[in-house]
């Protein structure tokens, strides 16, 4: 009953992550092309971007990837749920992936400013870093990645053990 709690959770989970990564974008496209299609103007979305220097749209970008790259690693890590599979060398090496986007994405979104108004300002860069949820997150899914590679190590040993 256990597993298969865990597993109907994961199918719930990767719908609802299918659903956050694919149709609500799409759905927002759709609502902005009616939106302009009537010729009204939403904050004046359709200039903003093409607006922007050049480094703020790289640095976009690259937040954008940043986060389908941690989309797609969650849907996989939800898959070996799924599956059945819990404490693996795959699962610890998807934490691990997952905690390291998220460290760099809070990185990046703290080095963001300062790098659009070409000043590094000290007070903020540290409220930056201590305030950022994707940081924190970061570092603990890597310390849960490391705590979960021990965890497979003992339970490799103890299969071992007669």
């Amino acid at each position: 009953p256990r597993i298969r709690r865990i597993r109907t959770f994961s199918r719930i989970l990767k719908v609802m992550l299918l659903a956050y990564l694919v149709v609500l974008p799409l759905s927002l496209i759709a609502i902005g092309a009616a939106v302009a299609g009537l010729g009204l103007t939403f904050h004046n979305w359709n200039s903003g971007f093409a607006t922007l220097p050049m480094e703020a749209k790289v640095l976009f970008a690259l937040s954008n990837g940043i986060y389908w790259l941690i989309g797609v690693t969650f849907y996989r890590l939800l898959n070996l749920y799924e599956a059945g599979v819990f404490f693996s060398p795959a699962n610890v090496r998807l934490f691990r992936k997952l905690g390291y986007l998220a460290f760099t994405k809070g990185l990046l979104g703290v080095v963001t400013p300062m790098a659009l108004i070409g000043k590094l300002a000290f007070p903020s860069l540290i409220f930056g870093v201590f305030g950022s949820p994707w940081l924190v997150g970061g570092l603990f899914g890597i310390i849960v990645s490391h705590i979960m590679d021990e965890g497979c190590k003992l339970q490799e040993e103890q299969e071992l053990t007669v």
